[in-house]
């Protein structure tokens, strides 16, 4: 693959710090040789799962944060659990699960638009039989307009009302913001040019399912990896054995700190220099394009929200169903959406397009976080 290659791993131990974490293994680990890590293992543990069990297991694996900001407050054992719990809750009969949220609230406050997150935490905390308040709109709240609320105020109130927050925003570092003085736990769901990482978790988990681990596999991503999804993914990503092949945007680079991070965690990273080469060298790909919205613009500013109609994805950067279709293996693809042109919406018909189940294992891994963090919270 003619690619230029930032890191090659020589040496396949991991680092003393990542070893740390791994020192006492889970219940679940996502290297695909345990019984978790098959389908069939799966099945046969999942037959007779009941609320009780469900719990049980909850409490018996490593505490996920009191806030979910940014994946790097994760260790790899904490991820392996939460899709350890994803996968029970998936698979579980619904009455198994239906009231571990009973009689507790979520608010959710998105200052920015949100489609598939905002349904996916509202999916998942109704499906565990919680309740959910919140706004999808900031110019709905006191936040605009003559008072121009702060953003702590709002935090502060709002966690007086609820169990737990869930915050999209347009700053970058606003969840970190809202985490230092929120009298419930935040989950961060977008902030800024920040993080993503309930989206970055979901993600994994749906590449766990699909393969039955996540070491020895070859992801290949196209987009800027300082685009918060991405930025997040690569993090979470980082705490396994796994090369990457990424795509950047035109007259883009791998931003400094995640290029310091996959040096420390001695993952492999190979540049390619068009769509085609990540797919051959790729287990599964995840896209967001190459162009992309101001994550900074506020709500309603559809000046600097759209994107330019004259703007179209280069060729070379664009997957189409004919060249995923024509490869000589199975080359899963996954974006987290909206789809813009950087897609052939032919795909959407081929067994190759995974986003849409992406979407839906979104929903479980949340559900998962959401039960985690009410459990241990009475």
């Amino acid at each position: 693959m003619p690619a230029n290659r930032l890191y090659l791993t020589l040496n396949r131990e991991r680092p003393a710090a990542v070893l740390a974490d791994q020192a006492q293994p889970s219940r679940a680990t996502l290297s695909g040789n345990n019984t978790v890590g098959s389908v069939e293992g799966r099945q046969k543990e999942h037959t007779s799962i009941n609320a009780e069990g469900l719990i049980e297991t909850i409490f018996a694996g490593p505490s996920v944060p009191r806030h979910v900001v940014s994946l790097m407050d994760f260790s790899r054992q904490i991820v392996e659990h939460c899709c350890h719990i994803a996968s029970m809750i998936e698979r579980a009969p619904r009455n198994v699960y239906a009231e571990i949220a009973k009689g507790r609230c979520m608010g959710v406050m998105f200052y920015q638009q949100s489609t598939r997150t905002r349904l996916s935490f509202e999916a998942a905390m109704l499906r565990l039989g919680g309740h959910v308040i919140g706004f999808a709109d900031p110019t709905t709240t006191r936040a605009v307009g003559f008072y121009q609320e702060t953003l702590e105020d709002v935090v502060r109130f709002t966690g007086e009302m609820t169990d737990l927050l869930v915050l999209r925003h347009t700053e970058t570092g606003a969840a970190k913001r809202a985490a230092y003085i929120s009298p419930v736990p935040i989950i961060n769901a977008g902030d800024g040019y920040g993080e993503h990482p309930t989206q970055a978790l979901g993600d994994i988990y749906h590449i766990y399912k699909h393969f039955g681990r996540i070491d020895e596999l070859t992801i290949g991503i196209v987009g800027h990896l300082g685009w918060r999804a991405h930025r997040s993914l690569v993090i979470g990503l980082s705490l396994f054995r796994v090369k990457l092949a990424v795509l950047e945007p035109p007259d883009l680079a791998v931003p400094a700190e995640i290029e310091n991070l996959l040096k420390e965690r001695e993952i492999e990273v190979n540049l390619a220099s068009n769509i085609q080469e990540v797919i051959e060298v790729s287990d599964i790909v995840t896209t967001l394009g190459v162009y992309h919205i101001n994550f900074d613009a506020r709500f309603g500013d559809k000046e600097a929200l759209a994107l330019k109609q004259d703007i179209q994805t280069p060729e070379e950067f664009r997957i189409s169903a004919k060249s995923v279709a024509s490869m000589n293996r199975f080359v899963p693809i996954m974006h987290i959406g909206p789809i813009a042109d950087h897609i052939d919406r032919d795909l959407d018909h081929l067994p190759q397009a995974h986003y849409f189940k992406e979407a839906r294992d979104g929903v479980w891994m949340r559900a998962a976080l959401l039960s985690s963090m009410l459990a241990r919270r009475k």
